[in-house]
């Protein structure tokens, strides 16, 4: 390919550039939708970080038996619980980038106000 002077990527960067891509886009919808976040519950389900309802992920959706620790969600259907739809996997930290003014970082032996109460 040398030759004719294309740039081909290994199978590696290629992962890594289609990785870098996707964190992109999955940044921007957090940036969105960053009042849709929540914390995997260690009971079950989910806390939405806003106003500490439990929610759970919809049975239909691909993140469904995957459970990771921290999710945006588009909408809340409620049936015989209430299930977030349209659901994405997110970096914690991205929260603290795209909403700064709604979020703050603080250190893991702190409990909140909300927690004292």
């Amino acid at each position: 390919m040398e030759r004719l002077h294309l740039n081909v990527k290994t199978g590696l960067q290629f992962r890594q550039a289609k990785q870098a891509k996707q964190n992109a886009i999955r940044k921007a919808i957090t940036a969105g939708f960053f009042n849709h976040a929540c914390r995997k519950d260690p009971q079950e389900g989910y806390k939405q970080i806003s106003d500490n309802k439990q929610v759970f992920i919809h049975p239909s959706s691909s993140l469904f038996n995957y459970n990771p620790e921290w999710v945006i969600y588009h909408e809340l259907v409620m049936t015989t619980k209430e299930y977030m739809r349209e659901v994405l996997s997110i970096e914690p930290k991205w929260l603290l980038e795209v909403a700064p003014n709604y979020f703050k970082q603080v250190e893991e032996n702190t409990i909140s106000k909300r927690k004292k109460e």
